[in-house]
């Protein structure tokens, strides 16, 4: 998988490569493409929004918080894509909450 962040988010870079590397870990795959970008709607409820085809997919982040980049990555899992907040997206946002003791989504997750 390659992986693109544009300029705007390029802090975000490690954090993106290390949370990727713990859903492989855990299984989940992702499009041989993604790209991370800064998030220029207009809509100011929005943290993050996700975008998915099998080959590729483009993260936008409003918010660059750890929860949003797990969050956003789940909807891009092969496993998970196109779910919204079904099942499957939640057993892996747990899956990754008990494995790396993290506290991701929780109340999305719950």
């Amino acid at each position: 998988m390659k992986l693109y962040v544009s300029p705007n988010v390029e802090h975000v870079y490690n954090q993106v490569k290390t949370a990727i590397e713990r859903f492989e870990r855990l299984g989940y795959t992702f499009p041989d493409s993604v790209l991370i970008a800064d998030y220029t709607g207009n809509d100011k409820s929005l943290c993050g929004r996700a975008t998915y085809t099998p080959t590729e997919a483009l993260i936008e982040l409003a918010d660059d918080s750890i929860d949003t980049i797990y969050h956003e990555l789940a909807h891009i899992t092969h496993e998970c894509a196109w779910l919204g907040h079904r099942k499957e997206w939640k057993d892996c946002i747990n899956k990754l909450n008990r494995t790396y003791n993290l506290n991701i989504a929780a109340k999305a997750a719950s």
